[in-house]
């Protein structure tokens, strides 16, 4: 072997003659490759004017006194060009652009940013913090903390906005919360885009827990496609006189409905019907109740249709009579049973 594996130095000789030419030669490649800095990485020809020493990575396309240099490295020496072929691994800092970069064995790639002017960090294939990046986590970090403030240095807007973009309706864009990795919760735009907040006891079974329509705003509390504002699909609860619950039953269905006070009035009507699709109160299945849901349970309709019934019997989804609406008062809460032959939206009122 004559040159070294790396840089390509001569070796001397034993009995080698001009040994300063060697010598010399392999000085010059040092003086060029070693703590290597280019002017830009943008030129496709020899500049015109050099001055001795200035090197450049040789751009696409690269002809002239660099042509099939492409990504070589040129340097002018004793008043001519010499081109070098990188090395994976190789480090180059761009002065014009305050850059190091790293020769992959195929091509250029920005490593850090640094110098005055604070230049880029760009295309990096993963990130470690505290921890080590893999192909699916290309960002991981370790810490107890995280902070993302507005830009006061360049200066921003004075405002901070994270962004989770997804490719399409049927993608998902949204962050879980774990419990030692394994997901617990789940907010944003899953496999849809309606916002949800989905909740799991074991990471594997997830049951939606809310969710906000895009086209609407309408909120859904365990139903998938609210009818209302405010769609509570299953038992909900009042915590004052003079409070309103809307839920969601479907037909041949139950809802409990706690109620504030062990005794007062409730009025009681349907609104929105599947087959409607509006939000109007039906009064065919409306009416008001006197309960008692204390010690001594009672239920007396004070008013509403004939479809509209009350009772203190338990009730099932199929207890009542069929094409009515069906409350009973039960211990602590009113339960209400849908039988209209369709899924409506009921709206309950305390009154004190």
């Amino acid at each position: 072997m004559e040159t070294s594996p790396r840089l390509g130095l001569s070796y001397v000789l034993p009995q080698q003659a001009q040994k300063h030419v060697t010598v010399n030669e392999s000085l010059r490649r040092l003086d060029a490759l070693i703590q290597l800095s280019v002017r830009n990485r943008q030129e496709t020809n020899a500049p015109a004017d050099p001055a001795e020493g200035d090197a450049y990575i040789a751009a696409q396309g690269a002809s002239g006194l660099w042509e099939n240099g492409d990504g070589e490295i040129w340097v002018f020496q004793d008043a001519s060009w010499r081109n070098f072929a990188p090395k994976p691994g190789w480090l180059v800092w761009v002065e014009d652009e305050q850059e190091l970069i790293i020769w992959t064995g195929s091509a250029w790639i920005e490593q850090s940013g640094g110098g005055a002017s604070g230049g880029p960090t760009q295309t990096l294939d993963r990130l470690g913090v505290n921890t080590t990046a893999d192909a699916n986590a290309r960002l991981a970090v370790k810490t107890d903390t995280a902070l993302f403030s507005h830009d006061d240095i360049t200066p921003g807007s004075g405002d901070v906005r994270m962004t989770c973009n997804k490719a399409g309706d049927a993608n998902t864009a949204s962050i879980v919360f774990q419990n030692d990795f394994s997901g617990r919760a789940e907010i944003g735009l899953t496999q849809s885009d309606d916002f949800s907040l989905n909740m799991s006891p074991d990471g594997a079974t997830f049951a939606n827990a809310l969710v906000v329509k895009k086209d609407t705003g309408d909120i859904g509390v365990g139903a998938a496609s609210p009818m209302a504002k405010l769609d509570v699909a299953g038992d909900a609860a009042a915590h004052s006189y003079f409070s309103k619950v809307t839920a969601r039953i479907d037909n041949d269905t139950v809802m409990d409905v706690a109620t504030p006070q062990p005794a007062g009035l409730a009025i009681i009507f349907a609104v929105g019907s599947s087959g409607r699709g509006n939000n109007y109160p039906s009064m065919t299945h409306a009416g008001g109740v006197f309960f008692d849901t204390g010690g001594s349970r009672s239920a007396v309709k004070s008013f509403g249709h004939s479809n509209f019934n009350v009772t203190t019997s338990p009730l099932s989804g199929t207890t009542g009579t069929d094409g009515k609406t069906t409350v009973s008062a039960q211990a602590g809460k009113l339960s209400i049973e849908n039988r209209s032959g369709g899924d409506y939206a009921y709206v309950v009122v305390f009154l004190g």
